[in-house]
C-alpha cells in the first residue's frame, strides 16, 4: 500500500513540475513578446516623403510615357505611380523587418535551449512571428497604395500644372521634376505624407499583439 501511496506522490510531483515547466515556457514567451513590443514601438524605417522617389523614376521615363502617366493623375499603366509606391515601400518595409526577424529568432533561439522539449511550440511561435511581420509588410505597401491614390491623384493642381508643360519646348521632363520637387515640399504634401504614417503606424501597432493577451 506505502509503495503505491509513493507512487502516486511521485506522479503527482512529475505532474506538478511539468505544468510549472508549461507555465514558466508560456511566460517567458509572454515577457519576449511585450519587451519586444515595447522596444519596436520606439523603432522605425525612414519614412521620408515617399514622393522624393519618384524624382528619378520621372528622369529617365521617357518624355511622352511621362506625359501620359501626368495625363492619366500618376495611373498610366506603363508608369503607375501608385504602384510604384507600394512597391518602394514593401522595399523599406522588408529591409526593416529583415533586422526585427533577426532579433526575434535570437530571443527564440534562447528559449529552445531552455525548454528543449517545448521545441516544436517554439517553431509554431516563430512562423507565427515571422508570417505577421511578413503581413505587416505586404500590407504597409497596399496601405500606401490606397492612400496615394486616395489623396494624390485628386490634387489636381500639381498634375494640371505639369501637364501645360508638355510641348512648350525642351526640358519638358526637367520641368516636371520641379513642379513635383516644389509640390513635395508644400504643406499640403506634407499633411498627406503625415496621414498616411499614422496608418503606417497603426498598423506597425498591432504586429504581434495577438500574443500578448
Amino acid at each position: 500500500m506505502r509503495c503505491f501511496h509513493d507512487l502516486i506522490s511521485a506522479s503527482n510531483e512529475l505532474l506538478s513540475a511539468e505544468i510549472e515547466k508549461i507555465q514558466s515556457f508560456n511566460r517567458d514567451i509572454q515577457i519576449l513578446t511585450t519587451e519586444w513590443r515595447k522596444k519596436a514601438d520606439a523603432r522605425s524605417p525612414d519614412w521620408s516623403n515617399f514622393g522624393d522617389c519618384l524624382k528619378d523614376e520621372f528622369s529617365k521615363t521617357n518624355p511622352r510615357r511621362l506625359a501620359a502617366c501626368i495625363d492619366e493623375k500618376g495611373s498610366f499603366r506603363n508608369l503607375n505611380i501608385y504602384e510604384f509606391i507600394n512597391q518602394h515601400t514593401r522595399i523599406i518595409s522588408n529591409d526593416f523587418v529583415r533586422s526585427e526577424v533577426v532579433y526575434l529568432k535570437e530571443r527564440l533561439n534562447h528559449l529552445r535551449e531552455n525548454y528543449p522539449e517545448f521545441s516544436s511550440q517554439t517553431d509554431s511561435i516563430e512562423h507565427d512571428y515571422i508570417e505577421q511581420l511578413d503581413y505587416f509588410s505586404r500590407d504597409v505597401g497596399d496601405i500606401s497604395q490606397e492612400h496615394w491614390i486616395e489623396q494624390v491623384k485628386s490634387c489636381l493642381e500639381i498634375w494640371n500644372a505639369m501637364e501645360k508643360e508638355w510641348r512648350t519646348g525642351s526640358g519638358y521632363r526637367n520641368r516636371v521634376i520641379k513642379h513635383w520637387e516644389d509640390w513635395v515640399v508644400t504643406e499640403e504634401s506634407k499633411k498627406i505624407h503625415q496621414s498616411l504614417l499614422r496608418k503606417i503606424a497603426s498598423a506597425w501597432g498591432r504586429v504581434l499583439v495577438e500574443r500578448q493577451g
